[in-house]
C-alpha cells in the first residue's frame, strides 16, 4: 500500500511538470510567431499621439452661501456655461458635490496653462456674479 502512494504520488508530479513544460513552449513559440510580425512592420511609422494639458479646477462656495439666494437665471447660465465648455472639449468633465463642503464642484479643463484654465472658469457666472471662486 505504500509503495502504491508511492507510485501514484510520483505519478502525479510529472504530469504536472510536463504540463507546466508544455505551456512554457506554448509561450515561446507564440512570441517566435509574433516577433517576426512586429519586425515586418518596423518600416511603419509609430502612430503619434497627442497629449494635453490638464488641470483640475475646484469651484468654491462664498462662506455665506444658500442656494436659495442664488436667482434662477444665474444658475441656469451656469449649466450652459458648463455644457458650452464640455462640447466644445474645453472641459472633459464637470460635476457638482452635493454635500455641505465649501466645494461646489469640479471641472477637468483642457488647457495650455493654469491661467488659461483660471480663465475659462473665472466666466463661469457663478463665479462673476455670485461670489463663488476658484482653484486651479
Amino acid at each position: 500500500m505504500i509503495h502504491m502512494r508511492g507510485v501514484g504520488h510520483r505519478s502525479v508530479r510529472p504530469a504536472s511538470c510536463w504540463a507546466k513544460l508544455i505551456a512554457a513552449a506554448a509561450i515561446l513559440c507564440s512570441l517566435a510567431v509574433v516577433a517576426p510580425a512586429r519586425s515586418a512592420r518596423s518600416g511603419d511609422q509609430e502612430p503619434k499621439y497627442e497629449m494635453g494639458t490638464f488641470y483640475l479646477c475646484l469651484l468654491i462656495k462664498p462662506a455665506n452661501f444658500a442656494v436659495d439666494r442664488v436667482p434662477h437665471e444665474v444658475l441656469q447660465n451656469h449649466f450652459k456655461h458648463v455644457q458650452t465648455l464640455i462640447a466644445s472639449g474645453k472641459a472633459i468633465i464637470a460635476g457638482r458635490f452635493g454635500d455641505d463642503t465649501r466645494i461646489a464642484g469640479v471641472f477637468v479643463v483642457n488647457a495650455s496653462s493654469s491661467e488659461k484654465a483660471r480663465a475659462l472658469e473665472d466666466a463661469d457666472p457663478l463665479v462673476k456674479t455670485a461670489g463663488f471662486s476658484v482653484e486651479v
